[in-house]
């Protein structure tokens, strides 16, 4: 589980506030925002309230076979990805703004616009769960939680092997999760993608 400031978008957690009216301050406490709304900053949920302290974020993925995944979050293709399945009662359903689900990110072309004076636990939901169009390649699933640690029941449906892991981590992991199925990710051999071995080594 991670805060927002140890996140990889620099834009986690942050928002554009509308002033109703002009009324309000304007100062903005983050940065200067005014594109077609003159009344109209960008605020961040961690400097205005505790829901961007409180909020504990884990971020998963739908696919396993993306390029720039595997170079940015397993170590250049040196890492793993852990597979399970999400019980489909975990999943978030719209309008539904529970700690413990599951939710699936939606990709806009910018930063969610707030007018209200006060951040609830739903707006907070709602902008943790909403991230630019420059993240879509990762098909986010993001568990939203208020504990450090979170008991999934599933069991671990299978691990992919990065193409480009060393024989000694690759034959620890091996050891270590015997009674799981293990495979490997592959470079293709018709064009620039990643294809995942059906059956383990």
């Amino acid at each position: 589980m991670l805060a927002i400031l140890n996140l990889i978008d620099p834009f986690e957690g942050q928002f554009n506030k509308i002033l109703n009216n002009g009324q309000g301050s304007t100062l903005p406490r983050v940065i200067p925002f005014i594109v077609g709304q003159p009344n109209s900053y960008r605020d961040n949920l961690s400097a205005i309230s505790n829901y961007g302290e409180e909020i504990l974020i884990c971020s998963l993925s739908s696919t396993g076979d993306n390029v720039v995944m595997w170079s940015l979050y397993a170590d250049g293709h040196k890492g793993i990805t852990i597979e399970f399945d999400i019980p489909d009662h975990l999943i978030a359903e719209n309008g539904e703004y529970e700690y413990g689900k599951f939710y699936k990110i939606k990709y806009e072309p910018e930063l969610k616009n707030v007018s209200s004076e006060k951040i609830n636990k739903e707006i907070a939901f709602r902008i943790f769960t909403r991230k630019t169009k420059d993240w879509e390649y990762e098909q986010e699933y993001r568990l939203l939680y208020n504990e450090i640690f979170y008991q999934l029941d599933n069991k671990i449906s299978r691990i992919i092997l990065g193409n480009r892991i060393s024989d000694k981590n690759e034959a620890i992991i091996r050891k270590l999760a015997d009674n799981i199925e293990i495979t490997k990710a592959r470079y293709s051999t018709e064009g620039a993608k990643i294809v995942i071995d059906e059956t383990a080594d």
